[in-house]
């Protein structure tokens, strides 16, 4: 932890499943009071509770780089949920608090390539007034757990194989008023379970 604080390359780090508990996310949270380059944070599965994650959460309160934070599958409580919930209001934060469920910030306005590829989600919010632009190729594919999405009426572009292999996909809603334009080559290919979607008027190219 104390090298993180200080390394100014690391863009990502993924230690699921680890079991470093609260002693070492509370280590974790001083290195990212100091770190400036670390965007994506995975620390899924490692039996961290209240007290790690209210580290965690203070830490956030003044890092400024990291965008995405994997949390699901801790033993964190309503209270300190609401506490990390928060703080997607203050740093465009992209976090998976718990359940595998995804807050994205209203602030963000694009989605990377394989942001979320092979992960495994079942829900996604957008917060009210979101200002997504662009979902990138591949953001979802084979998240096989996701049922439904409800798409910002900010978005005017979904990539290529955004949403493909989503198997049990059954319900992709585009919002009153939606400004997309195109979708990209594959978007749903493999989504099973849908059986229908309504497109956009504007849309140019499918």
């Amino acid at each position: 932890a104390e090298a993180l604080k200080g390394n100014t390359f690391l863009t990502t780090l993924v230690i699921s499943s680890n079991y470093i508990g609260d002693g070492g996310a509370e280590a974790l949270a001083e290195a990212l009071k100091g770190n400036t380059s670390l965007t994506t944070l995975d620390i899924s599965r490692n039996n961290i509770g209240d007290g790690g994650a209210e580290a965690l959460a203070k830490a956030l309160e003044t890092n400024t780089t990291l965008t995405k934070l994997f949390f699901s599958g801790n033993n964190i409580g309503d209270a300190l949920t609401i506490s990390l919930e928060t703080l997607i209001k203050n740093n465009n934060l992209i976090i998976i608090i718990r359940n595998n469920k995804i807050i994205i910030s209203k602030d963000i306005k694009s989605i990377d390539n394989n942001s979320f590829k092979n992960k495994n989600i079942i829900s996604v919010t957008f917060e009210e007034g979101s200002l997504l632009e662009s979902i990138g190729e591949s953001a979802f594919e084979n998240c096989f757990n996701l049922t439904s999405i409800i798409i910002p009426k900010s978005v005017t572009s979904i990539g290529k194989g955004a949403f493909k292999k989503c198997i049990i996909l059954q319900s992709v809603t585009f919002e009153e008023g939606s400004l997309l334009k195109i979708i990209g080559e594959s978007s749903f290919e493999k989504c099973s379970a849908l059986t229908s979607i309504i497109i956009p008027s504007g849309v140019k190219s499918i």
